[in-house]
């Protein structure tokens, strides 16, 4: 794992948005729909050559590599952390989401991190939905105000 910082990143408070492509890519589609759309500067990238696997192309042989960005916008105080695919390894997956979370810190105090990912269950029916969770009950007040289910 290794983090290559082209911007430092400080701020008194900032939210951090970090998900990955995951059932239909929808966490993957989000952050970089996010990061994309809202112009954010890309400040850090952090590349895991961890694959016990090569790829093959036109006669080359090369070393596997994931690449996984994170932008910044300092009007909005949003760090989007996003890439194109999601570790299999827990090890790997731990390795980067330390890595993650090292740069953040470093670069102030996370008030609130935000995820998006993709829930297929057969019993639901309907259009689809966007559905949340929190970890404090406080929270719940937040994602009401959006307009966002609670799930279960």
């Amino acid at each position: 794992m290794k983090l290559s910082v082209t911007k430092q990143v400080k701020s008194d408070g900032f939210s951090l948005f970090a998900s990955l492509p995951d059932m239909g890519r929808v966490g993957g589609l989000v952050s970089s729909f996010l990061a994309q759309n809202l112009k954010c500067e890309q400040v850090a990238e952090i590349v895991s050559s961890d694959k016990p696997w090569v790829s093959y192309a036109d006669g080359v042989v090369k070393s596997a590599s994931d690449t996984y960005r994170i932008h910044y916008d300092d009007e909005r105080k949003l760090m989007i952390f996003t890439g194109e695919s999601q570790p299999q390894d827990p090890g790997e997956l731990y390795a980067l989401c330390g890595a993650l979370l090292d740069f953040a810190q470093n670069a102030g105090k996370v008030a609130r991190l935000y995820g998006a990912g993709g829930y297929l269950r057969d019993q639901l029916t309907g259009a689809p939905r966007v559905c949340g969770v929190v970890n404090r009950p406080e929270l719940k007040k937040v994602l009401a105000k959006a307009g966002i289910d609670l799930v279960g």
